[in-house]
Parts: structure tokens; sequence; C-alpha cells
């Protein structure tokens, strides 16, 4: 496996797990007291905010730290100082760009409120960019832990902040003053831990590599943002701020959950492919990706059950009663989770491999898909209508860009095959058992809570333990045990 081994490996999943589940329990954490501290309208507000973070971020994204991580060593530290002076550059000017742009996106929305809420919130690009890439050298190694602990740290913070500020009479500035404070933090942390200090010069022909690279990441980003937010935009302006909350609290409960096993996967993947590409042992970098495609595909088709056998009881218990409304999106949305387990998987592959643009046609034909679809169904059927139209085309397209994506890796069909479809004969198993459950008067006799919590963890046993039982290489990859 090269210069990267088994231990090593196991830390980095260690550390990446952990940590993010830190992260990512303080980011629900948030949406939980926020979706229920404020009214629907301040959460929509909350949502166009994110968006429009969202987008500035994808149409400038760089791809500077994904083009750091898989570069030789030639000139890294050079390479790693002149993206750090251009991301400074990109934060100031995406600031201004925010401050400009927030009164027409406020007209757009017809919320006069949203002018100010948007403008300040563009201070967070200038501290963005104030990070020390120099924590990429850790990331090349597969040391992840002190660069998990750092963005662990801004997360704790943002957290802590919004909900002090929240308790404290603030109102919904809570979110703008809870993320400036943790990107401030993770900016100022990367400083402490970095392993060398970052130098303020900028080399013309390192930023020319850097960009020849990132641009194929940019390309994606932006896509993926299309992909993404362009169902918040339409259902915001369609169907107004009330229902786009309601839209945002569905599509988070479906995704949030199978994005943080593909995260996790993904962040200790890219670069221990990347070191194992670099040295050219492309059979071993095949095996480890099927084993790691394996595990996230069977644990998203367990929680995506899941989340739709909990359904409406699990929104109230998690958000509130006044959320019980996204259940019905919810169980079309968790088809965007499954999807986005292979191409996520997939795509950190060919980014390792130095090819980020083969994953470009698949984004683009469900961009040109969903923006086919998005508003005609949005204005016929709200948000039952936008819900198949961003989950269908992604479902769609699911079987024909793995059919590509493993003849153009040389993997081939019959490995993957033998990856996916154990989980997905449990899961229907376990789908058709959930409904066949709630048709029984006792059932329905059981409390709400309950009913969530007991539907959940009935349809991961049921998924995980047949995939467990059926599938040797599943369990091996679990227990970390070696092959016989």
């Amino acid at each position: 496996m090269g210069t990267i081994n088994r231990r090593v490996i196991r830390w980095a999943t260690f550390w990446v797990s952990a940590l993010l589940v830190i992260q990512r329990a303080g980011e629900l954490l948030k949406s939980v007291f926020l979706a229920r501290w404020f009214s629907k309208e301040e959460m929509g507000m909350v949502a166009i905010l994110l968006m429009l973070h969202r987008g500035i971020e994808a149409f400038t994204q760089m791809g500077h730290e994904a083009a750091l991580v898989q570069r030789p060593d030639a000139d890294l530290d050079e390479a790693i100082d002149t993206a750090f002076v251009s991301g400074i550059g990109r934060g100031v000017f995406l600031a201004a760009l925010v401050a400009f742009s927030a009164a027409a996106v406020a007209d757009f929305y017809r919320e006069p409120k949203l002018t100010m809420f948007l403008a300040v919130s563009g201070a967070l690009f200038v501290v963005n960019g104030l990070r020390n890439l120099a924590m990429v050298k850790m990331t090349r190694n597969v040391d992840l832990k002190h660069p998990k602990l750092v963005l662990a740290y801004g997360a704790v913070t943002d957290v802590v902040l919004t909900v002090g500020s929240a308790l404290a009479s603030i109102g919904i500035w809570c979110v703008v003053i809870g993320r400036v404070a943790g990107g401030l933090a993770t900016a100022i942390a990367t400083h402490v831990v970095a392993p060398r200090r970052v130098r303020f010069r900028f080399s013309t022909e390192r930023f020319k590599e850097l960009f020849r690279y990132g641009v194929n990441i940019q390309g994606i980003a932006i896509l993926m943002f299309l992909v993404t937010q362009m169902d918040d935009a339409v259902v915001g302006r369609v169907l107004g701020l009330d229902e786009l909350a309601v839209y945002v609290i569905a599509y988070t409960m479906a995704t949030l959950p199978v994005s943080n096993v593909v995260a996790i996967a993904s962040e200790v993947a890219f670069p221990t492919w990347a070191a194992v590409a670099r040295g050219g042992d492309i059979k071993a970098r095949n095996k480890m990706f099927v084993d790691t495609l394996r595990f996230c595909w069977g644990l998203s088709i367990a929680l995506a059950v899941a989340l739709v056998a909990g359904g409406e009881d699990l929104i109230a218990l998690i958000f509130g009663d006044k959320w019980r409304p996204a259940a019905q999106p919810l169980t079309i949305l968790v088809g965007i989770s499954v999807a986005r387990t292979l191409s996520g998987t997939f795509g950190a592959l060919f980014n390792a491999s130095g090819k980020p643009h083969i994953t470009l046609r698949e984004v683009i034909a469900r961009v040109v898909l969903i923006a086919a679809l998005l508003i005609p169904l949005t204005r016929q059927w709200g948000l039952i209508g936008a819900s198949w139209a961003v989950t269908g085309p992604m479902l769609a397209i699911m079987p024909i860009a793995t059919w590509f994506y493993a003849r153009i890796s040389g993997i081939g069909m019959g490995p993957l095959m033998q990856a996916l479809w154990r989980p997905i004969v449990a899961g229907s198993f376990a789908w058709a058992g959930i409904f066949a459950l709630r048709e029984l008067p006792a059932w329905n006799g059981l409390p709400s809570p309950v009913k969530g919590i007991a539907g959940t963890a009935i349809a991961l046993l049921i998924v995980i333990g047949f995939t467990a039982a059926a599938d040797a290489k599943f369990r091996r990859f679990v227990w970390r045990r070696k092959e016989a």
C-alpha cells in the first residue's frame, strides 16, 4: 500500500470520524435550536443566506487545496504561499460582492430585512481567506488529526456563539455572529497548528499550475451548487420563505446522515488514494475504492430506509411539531442521498487520480434535467413537485453514470455489483416490513416519539444486519479484519 500503511489509515479514519461527528453534531444542534427558536419566515432568511454563501463559494472556488494535496512535492511551499495570497484577495473581493448584491437579493425574495443581514455576513469570506494552507502538508500524509481538530474548534465556536447570541436576544443576527466567529477561530487555529508559517509571496507560474487543476474542481463546484441549491432558489421565489424553510428541514433530514458517511470516507480516501496513485499501485487503489464503496453504500441504504421509517414522527421529535409538513418531501428526497453515495465516492477517486474533469458530464446532465423540471413541477405540485424535480434526475442518471465510471476507472461492473446488490435487497425487505408494521393497530397506538425512534432503529437493524450476514467483505471492512 505504498507509504500509507493500515495503521495510518485507521487513525485517520478515527480522527475524521470523531471530529466530523463533533462538527456535524454541532451543525445539527444549531439547526434544531434555530428551528425551535425562530419562525418559519426567519428560518427562510437563514436558508437564503446559506444559499448565497454557497453559490458565491461555488462560482469562485479555485480548488487550490485539492490541487495542493494531489500535486508532486516539487515547489510545494511556494505553491502553498501562492494559494494563501490568492485566497486573501478572493476573500476581500467576495465580501465586497456580497455587500453590493445584498439589496438585489432582498428585492428578488421580497424581504427588505435581508439586505443588511446578507451584507454583513460577507465578512465570513475575509476570515476564511486568512487560513494557513500549510495545513495541507498534514493532509498529504493522511495525518488528519490536527486539521480536523481545527475545523471542530471552529464549528464549536460557531454553535456556542450562535446559541449564546440568540439567548441574549440578538435575534436572527445570531447566525451571522456565529458563522463569522467560527470562521475567525478556524483561521487563527490554522496558524497555531500548521507545520510551517506561510509567506506573503506570489508566483504566477505556481498559480497557473494550481488553476489548471482547480478549474475542474471549480466547474464541478458550480454545477453541484446548481444541483443542490437551485431548488432552494426556486422554492423560495415561487412558494415563499415559509415553504422554503419546510423544504430545507426535509432536505437536511434526508441528506445530512448519509453526507456524513460519505464525507468521512472521502476525507480519508482522497489523500490515501492520491498517495497510492502517486506510487503507481492502481490495483491497490481500486481495491481500496471498492471496499470503501461497499461500506458507504450499505450504510447509505440503511440510513435512507430508516429516515423513511421514522418519517413525520422523527421530524416532530427533533425539530418540533410545526415542521411535520416536511415529512412528505423527506420520503422523496432520501433518494438524493443514495445517488450521492455513488457519485461522491467516484468523485474522490477521480480527484485523487488527478482527473477531476471526469465527473463533470454526470453533473452537467443533472443540472440540465433539474433546470427543465424544477419550475413547472414546483408550480404544479408545490414541495412534492420540487422534491421529485431534484430527486428523479439523480436516480435516473445513477445506473448510467456507474457503468461509465466503472469502465473509465478500470474497476469493472463485476466488483461493483458484488458490493452493491446486498444492501439493495436488504433495503427492499426493510421498506416492505416498515409499511406492513404501520398497518398494525398496536403500532399506531404508540406515542409519536416511540414510533419515530423504533421505526428508525428497526430499519437500520434489518439493512445492516442482513448486509453484514450476507457479505463477508462488508463485515471485514467494518471490523477491520484482514482477509484470510
